[in-house]
């Protein structure tokens, strides 16, 4: 079995996100209510279950 590596960029957009989705936009925010950016998006979709 291949050894897991966390990705710790990953895991902290994850510990920040407020998972309820903007109907407006189809996206997730962070707690403090700003949107993620593309690039969180892109980050977040990154995620796999070997990475935590």
């Amino acid at each position: 079995m291949p050894q897991r590596v966390a990705r710790p960029e990953i895991v902290a957009l994850l510990c920040d996100a407020e998972f309820k989705q903007f109907h407006e936009t189809g996206t997730w925010s962070h707690r403090d209510g700003s949107s993620f950016t593309t690039q969180e998006r892109d980050l977040i979709f990154q995620a796999t279950p070997a990475g935590f």
